[in-house]
């Protein structure tokens, strides 16, 4: 696949992912006032992404010849997939468990803050073990990036949630391991499940979503019989509003996660994690236009501009480096070609001179 339509289809999957995502966070910011089990919505959510298994399976089951075919389904087989998703499943599980529980015990800047620097972990991790290139711009871009969240975090403006909350060091522990586990997933997905040549990255991400949410559905129930036995959270199934809110939020999870997979396969988890940063600004226009009482101070508006610079940065630096791969193979196939004709000429000569 070209490098511009592999560019194309990780800046559409990114819109998907911001606009999903705000509008998950208008409906979990209700769910989790009125249905406080944090173990039982991450379980319910994350086992609900079980139907895109079968989505796939129905896919798969079309009367296609060339869907039909195993290695056009890409490099790795269900063993590949299965193994990679053993930790996949327990990295998002855990991620979103730990992030429901610190939302009760963080401000809600303190939490987007420390939440959204993942982008700099990502980058380090991004270096060590997916052997990301490290340039100048890259890290102007994501320090430009991080400066933005700081700035929205640190003058957030007047705050209309109307949750319980009681920071404590506790909270922001729970949020940066949520932040972690986040990470974690991005990096093991791009280097166990992802390959370059993935004829269909998108319904092999459905594959690996629905995996996930395959062993969620089978390995995550027994802890919620150890908690209602503790009483640490008593189960409760929802009803009314509180089961309409957290089916929209089922489907709304699973479609952010499919796309960000298909992001992460189509570019890199940095690019996917500097990007999603957009979604404060995106945020605070839909809080603006939704609640229509929402005003950001003047001064959170410079991080709003950083953030955005950041990712223009991103992607500058980027275009720039398939620039220099295009250019660099382009050079090694003149070359390659060269070489064959001068070999090529040698031997009509040796053969005429025989002759």
């Amino acid at each position: 696949m070209k490098a511009a339509i592999r560019y194309t289809i990780a800046v559409l999957s990114l819109v998907g992912m911001i606009a999903t995502w705000v509008a998950m966070a208008e409906i979990v910011q209700d769910l989790q006032t009125t249905y406080p089990k944090p173990y039982f919505l991450t379980y319910v959510v994350h086992s609900g992404y079980a139907f895109f298994l079968i989505t796939w399976l129905v896919w798969r089951s079309l009367p296609c010849e060339r869907f039909k075919r195993d290695d056009y389904c890409g490099k790795f087989g269900w063993h590949d997939y299965i193994e990679a998703t053993i930790w996949l499943a327990f990295c998002s599980f855990a991620s979103g468990y730990t992030w429901y529980l610190s939302l009760s015990r963080t401000s809600v800047s303190g939490n987007t803050a420390v939440y959204q620097s993942q982008s700099a972990f990502v980058f380090l991790l991004s270096v060590i073990f997916l052997k990301e290139k490290v340039t100048v711009l890259k890290v102007i871009s994501v320090v430009l990036s991080l400066a933005g969240v700081l700035l929205i975090a640190l003058f957030p403006g007047p705050s209309h949630s109307n949750r319980d909350m009681h920071p404590s060091i506790w909270g922001y522990l729970l949020c940066a391991m949520a932040m972690l586990f986040y990470v974690i997933f991005e990096i093991v997905y791009k280097k166990k499940a992802v390959h370059a040549d993935d004829p269909l990255p998108l319904w092999n991400a459905v594959r690996v979503i629905g995996l996930v949410g395959i062993q969620t559905l089978l390995c995550y129930w027994p802890v919620l019989l150890i908690l209602h036995g503790t009483e640490f959270e008593k189960f409760e199934l929802p009803t009314g509003d509180n089961l309409r809110m957290l089916c929209i939020d089922v489907a709304l999870d699973g479609v952010y996660n499919v796309l960000l997979l298909v992001c992460i396969s189509m570019s890199s988890p940095l690019f996917a994690t500097v990007g999603l940063l957009l979604v404060l600004p995106v945020s605070v226009v839909a809080d603006y236009v939704i609640h229509k009482h929402y005003t950001l101070p003047a001064i959170a508006f410079g991080g709003v501009a950083l953030i955005a610079l950041g990712f223009v940065g991103f992607c500058a630096a980027e275009y720039i480096l398939q620039r220099k791969e295009a250019a660099r193979a382009q050079s090694c196939e003149l070359e390659s070609s060269d070489s064959f004709s001068s070999s090529e000429t040698r031997r009509l000569l040796s053969s005429s001179t025989s002759d």
